[in-house]
């Protein structure tokens, strides 16, 4: 359920008979359940565009079946996996999966007539950023800690003050990776919690066990020129240690 100038509004996935594509359909709520799953229809007094709207006095006819393109509604519910490089290189109009490391998140921004959060999503291969609009029911999704590192499903590109953003769809979730990866580097802060606490290494924010991080500071203040290495999961520490950064590793 969205909400605009109108009045509230549903927003459903078609595959459209003339362009032989997948749009989005917005009707409005007294039509809810006119349109149903499964269903093949003929709509009058629409207006077509990237999407169809339905209004208030728009005609919907039940019809005969005609044929569609499977292959392209799989490409519409599972589309490519780019990372933020790619993505800010990508015409506008495409749907995209995005995966990047979450670098700031904003509250939920409400006007009279939608509602979005904004997440900056950065790369995992440089500093080149992207921002992630959240509309709607999509805006109250649960956000993980800044310095996950996310993949957002299903977004659609566009622009904005000249610059590519991506905006949310009926399809879209967040899903933090459980890949496992290895970091090393200089303590640059800590958040001391009392079962799980988190610090940052190259700039990257990890969840720890409050006892693993005592151990490795010798109690719970920061302390500069710690130097740890060890190895995470998504972004949880599974294994610390301290080394040193001048000792060279023996050939």
């Amino acid at each position: 359920m969205r909400q605009s100038e109108r009045g509230e509004y549903y927003v459903a996935m078609v595959y459209e008979n003339s362009s032989r594509s997948v749009k989005l359909l917005y009707l409005p709520k007294k039509m809810e359940n006119v349109i149903t799953r499964n269903g093949f229809f003929l709509c009058k007094g629409v207006s077509l565009g990237d999407g169809i709207r339905l209004y208030e006095n728009s005609r919907v006819f039940q019809c005969g079946k005609f044929p569609v393109d499977d292959e392209k509604i799989q490409a519409y519910l599972n589309p490519p996996l780019e990372t933020v490089d790619e993505v800010l290189l990508s015409p506008v109009k495409r749907t995209v999966s995005v995966k990047g490391i979450l670098r700031r998140s904003s509250g939920i921004i409400e006007s009279p007539n939608s509602k979005r959060r904004e997440l900056v999503l950065e790369s995992t291969e440089g500093s080149s950023s992207v921002v992630c609009k959240l509309w709607g029911e999509a805006s109250s999704v649960d956000i993980p800690p800044e310095g996950a590192i996310l993949t957002a499903t299903s977004m659609q590109v566009a622009t904005w003050k000249g610059g590519i953003t991506l905006n949310s769809s009926v399809l879209t979730v967040l899903q933090e990776t459980e890949e496992e990866s290895c970091f090393d580097g200089e303590i640059e802060g800590i958040e001391v919690l009392p079962d799980f606490s988190y610090m940052i290494v190259r700039e990257k924010t990890m969840k720890i066990k409050t006892a693993d991080l005592e151990r490795i500071l010798n109690g719970v203040v920061f302390q500069e020129n710690i130097f740890v290495k060890g190895r995470c999961k998504g972004m949880t520490v599974l294994e610390i240690q301290q080394c040193n950064p001048a000792k060279k590793v023996k050939e």
